[in-house]
């Protein structure tokens, strides 16, 4: 298995070379192994599968029209075109590269509408992103087309957490990266990491056994990963920190847990779109699209919502907001984590935790921004022990907060920043951690539809238990970017969440 492995690895370009020269031979070069592995393979149907996922996985994730033509050639000459390329499970509308790659030649429109511009430049970006990830740009990658200038920055984020340059070792980065998207059950993040791991780790007992297998360093580090994920607001989160510095450096530490952190958020990013797995094929006849606007939903308040973001007071510290906070609907004040239903993970991702048992605090106090604030106390510090990866990361967080179309629903020209305002603070409220001067039952009542507040802390705390069912209950029509947006701006909530707290008590050991 390994040594056919080997064989058809090297039938795909692992990276895109500026030089067009170098490319096309090393393109041709890989063709012509193809060519010879299909003949030598012919007869034995399981690899000429694998060859045939291979394939439309690199038609469909190659950032370069000239070379994912050539691959097309060689799939209509030998394989019959009854396969569809798939990213996500929920999204009726999706992007696609082949698209973007013809758009900019000018060769034909975009069936989406991409928040900014696409152009020669976010090819670029993307082809810096299939060189780093050694042959593709992935499925939750391409997601991103909605939103093109976010690509420059992920990559940026990508880039400066995975350093050889840093004290910590490269197979820890990539371990602790597969913990982070373990902690939420994400199949197609995994699967990924693991094979890179593989790559540049002789450990690979890391991955069989998990836990057992691991060194103390690790362990410990793992043990407190588990708090970050589920409960940061716990006082277990100290104590669990207190003993990481007997094995870690403070420089370790923080490139550690920003690793930890945007992977976390990276698996619920994924899995709250619906994400298929990488070598997941479908046929055209068993689409596993689902329609986020199906007969499903019995109310639709997308119009009420539009005129509520449009008269919503910009100040909510001097409002009296009155019965405009029940137009959607009347629902409970300030939720509590306390009724979360952990995570059951399979044995897939549960063999990397010593056990997903701890104690929930009974009554967890409030955390303000007074006391902790994200831009004055953690960002100063996380750049002071690893700017690298601080930096990219700010900025990552940044554009997601700020960025808008201008548009809800089919209404344009509409100012937004209420509504995503009140996504992100919803996102950070369930870990009880709140911005000073928010009436926030003004804020999540008034905004947020109690269908659409389900959705958003199920991606945050619990999504692999997210399904088609709760993206179809919510009575607003939203736009498919608008719901990868809503997942960003909640997965960019709980990473800061998670960086606040632990912040607040890594700074009383260093």
């Amino acid at each position: 298995m390994d040594q056919e492995d080997d064989e058809i690895r090297r039938c795909f370009p692992e990276y895109l070379s500026e030089d067009y020269n170098e490319m096309i031979n090393y393109v041709d070069d890989c063709l012509r192994n193809l060519n010879n592995t299909i003949i030598q393979y012919k007869d034995e149907p399981s690899i000429m599968k694998r060859i045939e996922v291979k394939l439309l996985q690199t038609i469909n994730q190659t950032p370069d029209l000239e070379v994912l033509n050539m691959y097309s050639d060689v799939y209509a000459k030998y394989f019959t075109k009854n396969q569809i390329f798939k990213l996500t499970k929920y999204l009726q509308e999706e992007p696609s590269l082949l698209e973007c790659l013809r758009y900019i030649q000018q060769e034909q429109q975009l069936s989406w509408v991409p928040m900014n511009n696409i152009t020669q430049n976010t090819v670029q970006d993307l082809q810096k992103i299939f060189n780093f990830n050694q042959g593709k740009v992935a499925k939750h990658e391409l997601l991103l087309l909605f939103f093109p200038n976010l690509i420059p920055i992920y990559y940026k984020v990508l880039e400066g957490l995975f350093s050889q340059k840093s004290s910590l070792k490269l197979e820890f980065q990539i371990f602790i990266a597969i913990i982070g998207v373990a902690s939420t059950g994400c199949e197609q993040l995994h699967s990924i990491l693991v094979q890179w791991f593989i790559q540049v780790s002789d450990n690979e007992e890391w991955i069989k056994v998990g836990y057992k297998a691991l060194p103390q360093k690790l362990k410990l580090f793992i043990n407190t990963c588990k708090i970050l994920s589920y409960c940061p607001h716990s006082n277990l989160l100290q104590d669990s920190l207190q003993h990481l510095f007997e094995f870690w450096t403070k420089q370790e530490l923080v490139h550690g847990f920003l690793i930890f952190s945007f992977y976390n958020g990276l698996g619920c990013y994924s899995l709250g779109n619906g994400i298929t797995k990488e070598y997941e094929i479908n046929s055209r006849d068993g689409s596993l699209n689902t329609s986020m606007n199906s007969s499903f939903q019995s109310l639709d308040v997308t119009e009420r919502l539009v005129n509520l973001i449009q008269t919503f007071p910009k100040d909510e510290q001097n409002i009296e907001y009155e019965e405009q906070s029940q137009l959607i609907q009347q629902q409970e004040e300030i939720e509590s984590v306390g009724d979360l239903q952990y995570k059951q993970l399979n044995q897939v991702f549960s063999k990397y935790f010593e056990n997903l048992d701890y104690p929930i605090p009974e009554k967890p106090t409030i955390l303000t921004s007074s006391q902790h604030s994200f831009e004055l106390n953690v960002v100063p510090l996380l750049k002071e022990f690893y700017p690298q990866g601080a930096d990219p990361l700010h900025m990552f967080l940044k554009e997601i907060k700020l960025m808008t179309r201008k548009q809800f629903g089919n209404t344009k020209d509409i100012d937004t920043i209420a509504f995503r305002r009140a996504v992100w603070l919803y996102g950070e409220n369930m870990y009880h951690y709140q911005q000073d001067g928010v009436k926030y039952s003004v804020q999540q009542n008034g905004l947020l539809h109690r269908k659409l507040k389900n959705f958003i802390k199920i991606v945050s705390q619990t999504p692999n238990k997210l399904n088609s069912s709760h993206l179809k209950e919510i009575p607003i029509k939203f736009k498919p970017d608008e719901i990868t947006h809503i997942i960003l701006l909640t997965i960019a909530a709980k990473i800061e969440t998670q960086l606040i707290y632990l912040t607040r008590h890594l700074i009383k050991f260093i």
